[in-house]
Order: structure tokens, then C-alpha cells, then sequence
């Protein structure tokens, strides 16, 4: 039972310390006050330093129809690698490029690390209402999920197990309670050793063909030298064509055919 148990268990802490921490921060950025927190305040700090060196680089500003990226300004590798900036703008790059929206706390004037069509919306939404959304719909949510499912699961296994609980003892002591005759568990010994054999002879029968292929090839034996055998007896010979007459005298023969007959009148032309 502690083997069930124990990951239930685990699995709620995990998802209750997922969800708690999700709304730690969510509380944080919420409000337009969200800079009152040393981590948020240096990242707001690090965005208006971004806003102030990419003023220097493209002065006219993304606005005025010729959109600079910020990343794109020379001296950019050399911005980034001052202080944080180089976490704090690898993050904010992130949620520009991929959430379209500018600034953190509040709304920046403009973007800095993607290109933004101003020409259809002239302002954009903070990036703190994307992380809340994000937070709020996936994070939390999961944490949820992660402990209601366990929860689910141990009351059903609680509850099934007390309910059979008291048939497993008497089938331990020995008490069958009408529930099952030993004749059924006579019988289930015999099915399964039936099909224990069956098993054992099937695998006996892969093994042997296994073994089959893998042994050495041998000569094929020489194919069978054919025999005639006649369908019909052989007729017993004839009599002679020609034959002695009794008595002695001449070799006779049978009358030549009329072609060869010199009585025949020769054919006339």
C-alpha cells in the first residue's frame, strides 16, 4: 500500500509547490506597480537603459519608417555585456519576438528587438500581462492538474481497497465464504499448467527452428536417377510373315499388293 501511497503523496507536494510559486509571481506582476520588487525593478531599470542607447543608435526611432533593430546597432555587443544586461535583454528579446508586446511593467514607446507594425496598432501591450497569462493558463494550471489527479487516485484506491480488504483476509485464512468452491481453484491450477506446457512446448518448437537456421549448411543429397517404368505390359510377339508349310518345301509368301501384280494392265497415262 505504501508503494501506491507515497507517489500520490509526492506527486501533490510537487504540483502544490509548482502552483504556489506560479502565484508568487503572478502576484508580483500584477498592477502597473510591479517595479517595487528588486528583481522586476532591475529588469525595468535594464529595459530603460535599452530604450536609452537605442535612442543613440537610431535617434529617428523605429516609428519613423525606418525600423532599426536594436541588435543591429554596432555597439551593441559591447551594451550587453554591461552589468545584467545581457540576461535581462536576452529575456526581453523573447518576449517581444514572441509574444509582441513591449516593455515590461508598462508600455514602452516603441520595440526594440522586433519589428512591430505601428501602422495598425499604435501601442502595444506590456509584456508583464503576457507572463501573467502565461503563468496563469499553463503553470498554474499544471499545478492544479498535478495535484487533483493523485488526489483522485488515492480515494479511489482507498475506497476499492476496503472494500475487498475483507475478502482477501478469508481467502487467506483459508475461508473461502462461498465466494469461490476449491474445486474452481482445483480447476484454475489446471488450466494454468496446461497452459504452462503449451507455453514451454511452443517455445521448445521457436527454439529448435532457431537453432535450425543457425546451424552450419549441409550438402544437398544427390537428386533420384530417373527409372522407366512402362504404363502397358509389352505384347507378346506375333507370328512369323513368312512360314514353312508342313512337310517340307518352299519358303511362301503372301500375294505381293496389285500394284505389283504383273497380271494387273499397267495404268495408262
Amino acid at each position: 500500500m505504501a508503494s501506491f501511497i507515497v507517489p500520490c503523496v509526492v506527486f501533490f507536494c510537487v504540483g502544490g509547490s509548482i502552483r504556489f510559486r506560479a502565484q508568487v509571481v503572478i502576484d508580483r506582476i500584477s498592477g502597473s506597480d510591479c517595479d517595487v520588487y528588486t528583481d522586476i525593478r532591475e529588469l525595468e531599470k535594464s529595459h530603460d537603459e535599452a530604450e536609452k542607447y537605442y535612442k543613440e543608435c537610431h535617434p529617428a526611432g523605429g516609428k519613423s519608417g525606418f525600423d532599426v533593430l536594436f541588435q543591429s546597432c554596432a555597439k551593441y555587443p559591447k551594451w550587453r555585456k554591461e552589468g545584467k544586461n545581457a540576461k535581462h535583454w536576452d529575456y526581453l528579446q523573447y518576449l517581444e519576438t514572441n509574444f509582441a508586446c513591449t516593455g515590461f511593467c508598462k508600455t514602452a514607446e516603441e520595440s526594440l528587438w522586433s519589428h512591430k507594425e505601428y501602422h495598425e496598432n499604435s501601442a502595444f501591450d506590456a509584456c508583464t500581462n503576457v507572463v501573467r497569462s502565461v503563468l496563469e493558463s499553463k503553470v498554474a494550471r499544471s499545478g492544479l492538474l498535478m495535484m487533483v489527479y493523485p488526489a483522485f487516485v488515492l480515494v479511489g484506491f482507498l475506497t476499492w481497497n476496503c472494500m475487498v480488504r475483507p475478502t482477501f483476509q478469508q481467502m487467506t485464512a483459508g475461508d473461502y465464504g462461498g465466494h469461490f468452491h476449491p474445486a474452481f481453484y482445483d480447476k484454475a491450477k489446471e488450466v494454468v499448467g496446461l497452459a504452462q506446457d503449451k507455453a514451454a512446448n511452443a517455445y521448445g518448437a521457436v527454439q529448435h527452428s532457431f537453432e535450425q537456421l543457425n546451424s552450419p549448411r549441409q550438402a544437398m543429397p544427390p537428386p533420384p536417377q530417373p527409372m522407366f517404368l512402362p504404363s502397358q505390359p509389352m505384347p507378346a510377339p506375333g507370328p512369323p510373315m513368312a512360314t514353312l508349310p508342313p512337310g517340307g518345301g518352299v519358303w511362301s509368301a503372301p500375294p505381293a499388293p496389285g500394284y505389283a501384280n504383273p497380271q494387273m494392265p499397267p495404268m495408262q497415262k
